[in-house]
């Protein structure tokens, strides 16, 4: 929950005063900054000004997650659902299949498709054409557990979606040739994950997921 600064020069992190329990941090192509919180909203920070504004009330979305810009509106996972904000700064809560009382902790995009994880709902989407959030269910003849507890989602360089789970590892779903595959924790396995609480994904510039 605490906001810290990184020095580069220094290599040395700087704590930030704040009157609110920092949840996640993101900054726009214009440079804005975003700060979501437990329990108190979405702020954002101008950039020319530095001014701080709150955007999301807690009494619409207490807890914020995750964001992600998408031309030029921003989404954003929260404890009450899937928010976008226009450019404009009005917002609206997109309808569709996740129940009330499930978090939705990540967001990602691909050709069009927004991909959207949850705490204890497993995986959702939202096609380009379409106004609503739909249930993932099956990819050709595989599936996903119904219930996965998503810490993370991530699209690498060929267009495969990872799913990261608290509990079950990771799941690996190919869109091309129809095949989820599964990747648990094996500790005496050398080429294996060995914990199966997974909570960051990263692809690095040869391609590799971390």
């Amino acid at each position: 929950g605490k906001l810290q600064l990184y020095n580069y020069s220094e290599k040395t992190f700087s704590s930030i005063k704040t009157k609110y329990e920092v949840s996640a941090v993101f900054q726009d192509v214009a440079h804005n900054f975003y700060v979501g919180t437990y329990g108190d909203g979405l702020y954002k920070i101008k950039k020319n000004s530095q001014d701080t504004l709150q955007l999301i009330p807690s009494n619409i979305a207490p807890d914020i997650y995750d964001f992600l810009e998408s031309n030029k509106n921003m989404y954003v996972a929260t404890s009450k659902g899937v928010i976008e904000i226009k450019p404009d700064g009005t917002y609206r809560t997109i309808a569709g299949e996740i129940p009330q009382e499930i978090h939705v902790s990540s967001l990602v995009e691909s050709k069009g498709t927004l991909w959207i994880g949850t705490f204890g709902g497993g995986l959702y989407f939202k096609s380009g054409h379409e106004s609503k959030i739909k249930k993932f269910k099956n990819l050709g003849n595989e599936s996903l557990p119904n219930h996965l507890n998503i810490e993370d989602l991530l699209v690498d360089h060929s267009g495969k979606l990872w799913v990261a789970t608290y509990g079950q590892g990771v799941f690996l779903l190919d869109f091309f040739n129809e095949t989820v595959s599964h990747f648990k924790a094996q500790k005496n396995n050398p080429f294996a994950i060995h914990y199966k609480d997974v909570l960051c994904l990263l692809e690095d510039n040869a391609g590799n997921v971390w």
